[in-house]
């Protein structure tokens, strides 16, 4: 189900990067409305008493819990602000609990880099929101974690070292690296190789095979590996980081 959701992240990412993004005065109508009304009620009632969410497959997981969260912001609930305040201050705590020293976010359930990318993403959106600096040296680290991550083709996999290249573990580090940007953590840097060279591995991949996939080497179909250009710090645009709130 987590690679599910990273492939459809990579497939879009794909296309934005070759795309012009119109903008528009998006609204949710009544219908819509309730149905994320009800779609709340039913994950608050999911949720574990350590503060986790789970699937039959993935018990109390990082990356589970931080979709959940994800989906409770997008509401505006944030840690003890909202109807389900208490629900997003039980999460966040989950998350902060599951990093280990290294920084890695999988708890003792165990995990692999998806649910450390998820997590990193859930709590980059907390600290850009509410400030709190209990969240800032866990994001730190999981970032930190990211960045040493990186192989040399540009790309992430599945264990926390730069060996292999997949695009859907890729695709989800650049999010949670974009959204610690755009927090206010780096206000100044993440290296530029670090958020660019990623779309351009997942571009020239797509355009030399037709797909986009691992960069695993699959005889007679992939490549073992593809030339990069260097990426250059200070390449990547930026949005304003989010005005933060007071914390709760």
């Amino acid at each position: 189900m987590l690679k599910a959701i990273a492939a459809c992240f990579a497939s879009v990412a794909v296309v934005l990067s070759n795309a012009r993004i119109l903008t528009a005065d998006v609204r949710m109508d009544d219908a819509t409305k309730q149905a994320t009304t009800r779609a709340l009620e039913w994950l608050a009632r999911k949720q574990n008493p350590n503060g986790s969410w789970s699937t039959s497959r993935f018990p109390q997981n990082t990356a589970v819990t931080a979709f959940a969260l994800l989906a409770f912001m997008s509401q505006g609930h944030l840690p003890n602000q909202g109807t389900y305040g208490p629900e997003v201050a039980k999460g966040a705590r989950f998350l902060l609990a599951a990093a280990r020293p290294d920084g890695y976010l999988v708890g003792a359930h165990g995990g692999n880099m998806y649910c450390h990318a998820m997590a990193t993403l859930a709590l980059a959106e907390l600290w850009g929101m509410t400030g709190d600096d209990e969240i800032k040296p866990v994001l730190k680290k999981a970032v930190d974690l990211i960045i040493r991550c990186q192989n040399h083709e540009g790309g992430w996999r599945y264990e926390p070292a730069p060996t292999g290249a997949d695009i859907s573990v890729t695709i989800m580090q650049v999010m949670a690296l974009r959204a610690a940007k755009n927090s206010g953590l780096f206000p100044t840097s993440i290296s530029g190789t670090a958020t660019t060279t990623p779309p351009t591995l997942c571009t020239r991949l797509a355009a030399r095979t037709g797909r986009s996939g691992t960069t695993r080497s699959r005889r007679n179909s992939w490549p073992t590996r593809l030339p990069m250009a260097p990426g250059r710090a200070g390449t990547t645009k930026t949005s304003a980081p989010p005005t933060r709130r007071p914390s709760p």
